[in-house]
Protein backbone atom coordinates (compact mmCIF):
# COMPACT_ATOMS: atom_id res chain seq x y z
CA UNK A 1 0.00 0.00 0.00
CA UNK A 2 2.78 2.38 0.55
CA UNK A 3 4.52 1.98 -2.42
CA UNK A 4 1.17 2.89 -4.37
CA UNK A 5 0.87 6.35 -2.40
CA UNK A 6 4.43 6.88 -2.48
CA UNK A 7 4.06 6.80 -6.79
CA UNK A 8 0.57 8.84 -6.00
CA UNK A 9 3.32 11.51 -4.55
CA UNK A 10 4.23 12.21 -8.47
CA UNK A 11 0.59 13.61 -9.09
CA UNK A 12 0.19 17.16 -10.10
CA UNK A 13 -2.65 17.68 -8.22
CA UNK A 14 -2.07 19.55 -4.34
CA UNK A 15 -4.97 18.32 -3.37
CA UNK A 16 -3.91 14.43 -3.92
CA UNK A 17 -0.58 15.17 -2.70
CA UNK A 18 -1.99 16.53 0.62
CA UNK A 19 -4.17 13.74 0.92
CA UNK A 20 -1.14 10.83 0.16
CA UNK A 21 1.25 13.01 2.56
CA UNK A 22 -1.89 12.71 5.28
CA UNK A 23 -2.37 9.16 5.20
CA UNK A 24 1.55 8.93 4.76
CA UNK A 25 2.03 10.45 8.28
CA UNK A 26 -0.88 8.28 10.07
CA UNK A 27 0.61 5.02 8.77
CA UNK A 28 4.28 6.42 10.27
CA UNK A 29 2.21 7.10 13.58
CA UNK A 30 1.14 3.30 13.83
CA UNK A 31 4.66 1.25 15.54
CA UNK A 32 3.50 -1.59 13.74
CA UNK A 33 3.58 -0.34 10.62
CA UNK A 34 6.39 1.97 10.84
CA UNK A 35 9.23 0.13 9.09
CA UNK A 36 6.57 0.13 6.07
CA UNK A 37 6.87 3.71 5.60
CA UNK A 38 10.77 3.77 6.21
CA UNK A 39 11.54 1.08 3.63
CA UNK A 40 10.54 3.05 0.89
CA UNK A 41 13.68 4.76 1.93
CA UNK A 42 14.80 7.90 -0.43
CA UNK A 43 12.27 7.85 -2.45
CA UNK A 44 9.90 8.66 0.01
CA UNK A 45 12.34 10.79 1.52
CA UNK A 46 12.82 12.95 -1.68
CA UNK A 47 9.19 13.41 -2.23
CA UNK A 48 8.23 14.76 1.53
CA UNK A 49 11.57 17.26 0.88
CA UNK A 50 9.59 18.18 -2.16
CA UNK A 51 6.95 19.23 -0.58
CA UNK A 52 8.24 21.09 1.85
CA UNK A 53 9.74 23.42 -1.10
CA UNK A 54 6.80 23.74 -2.72
CA UNK A 55 3.81 22.23 -1.18
CA UNK A 56 0.69 23.77 0.59
CA UNK A 57 1.13 24.92 4.16
CA UNK A 58 -1.61 21.67 5.05
CA UNK A 59 1.14 19.74 3.16
CA UNK A 60 4.09 21.18 4.42
CA UNK A 61 2.85 20.47 8.06
CA UNK A 62 1.76 16.89 7.59
CA UNK A 63 5.16 15.99 5.63
CA UNK A 64 7.30 17.78 8.31
CA UNK A 65 6.13 15.69 10.79
CA UNK A 66 6.21 12.79 8.82
CA UNK A 67 9.86 13.69 8.29
CA UNK A 68 10.50 14.04 12.03
CA UNK A 69 8.80 10.36 12.92
CA UNK A 70 11.16 9.15 10.09
CA UNK A 71 14.47 10.29 11.35
CA UNK A 72 14.16 8.07 14.10
CA UNK A 73 16.15 5.71 11.81
CA UNK A 74 19.31 6.93 11.63
CA UNK A 75 20.19 6.32 7.88
CA UNK A 76 17.02 8.62 7.20
CA UNK A 77 18.10 11.41 9.34
CA UNK A 78 21.21 11.78 7.55
CA UNK A 79 19.59 11.11 4.26
CA UNK A 80 17.13 13.98 5.20
CA UNK A 81 19.94 16.43 5.98
CA UNK A 82 22.13 15.52 2.52
CA UNK A 83 18.40 15.76 0.74
CA UNK A 84 18.03 19.38 2.64
CA UNK A 85 21.40 20.52 1.59
CA UNK A 86 20.47 19.35 -1.89
CA UNK A 87 17.11 21.17 -2.03
CA UNK A 88 18.98 24.24 -0.73
CA UNK A 89 21.71 24.78 -2.91
CA UNK A 90 19.27 23.69 -6.14
CA UNK A 91 17.13 26.73 -5.06
CA UNK A 92 20.15 29.29 -4.92
CA UNK A 93 21.38 27.86 -8.39
CA UNK A 94 25.07 26.30 -6.81
CA UNK A 95 26.58 22.90 -7.45
CA UNK A 96 27.40 20.83 -5.48
CA UNK A 97 30.54 18.14 -5.55
CA UNK A 98 29.42 14.72 -6.09
CA UNK A 99 30.00 12.96 -3.03
CA UNK A 100 27.70 15.13 -1.38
Amino acid sequence: MVPMLVKLLDSSSFEMKEKVVSLILRISFVDLSKHVVIAEGLLLLNHLLRILDSGSAFAKEKACVALQVLTFSKENAKAIAIGSIKLQAASFDIALPTNA
